[in-house]
């Protein structure tokens, strides 16, 4: 709609130029407007999905940062999401200890430090079986 009253401003203005945009620049616009679309279909689709399984709490945090930036989603909806994704071994340990934060950020900290704590802890049992 802005576009259309771009266009019919651009007329009035100036009769004698051509107000409608050339094929390349209607392409290039809409090319923008659907790969804007379809990122945030991609992210959406990813995170529905997205467990971190045995993946490393580093690169899964990092992973599900950027997923969530690119939905945009609320504090709360990204701390619903991270219960449900991250390894129930360290929410378990986070609520255990009382320390789960409502605050995204404060969540994620505690996620790090559990979370890297465990990996710890399983790279020291490993090193000492050998």
């Amino acid at each position: 709609m802005a576009r259309l009253q771009e266009c019919m401003t651009q007329a009035d203005e100036n009769p004698t130029a051509d107000p409608w945009p050339t094929a390349t620049v209607l392409f290039e616009e809409l090319t923008v407007h659907f790969q804007v679309i379809l990122e945030r279909d991609y992210a959406c689709q990813k995170i529905e999905n997205f467990k971190q399984g045995i993946m490393k709490i580093d690169n899964f945090m990092v992973e599900f940062k950027a997923l969530v930036t690119k939905l945009g989603i609320t504090d709360l909806q990204a701390i619903d999401l991270l219960e449900q994704n991250v390894n129930q071994d360290i929410i378990r340990a986070i609520f255990y200890q009382g320390k789960w934060k409502k605050v995204l950020k404060e969540a994620t900290v505690e996620i790090f430090q559990i979370g890297w704590a465990m990996e710890m802890y399983r790279f020291m049992q490993g090193s000492q079986k050998a």
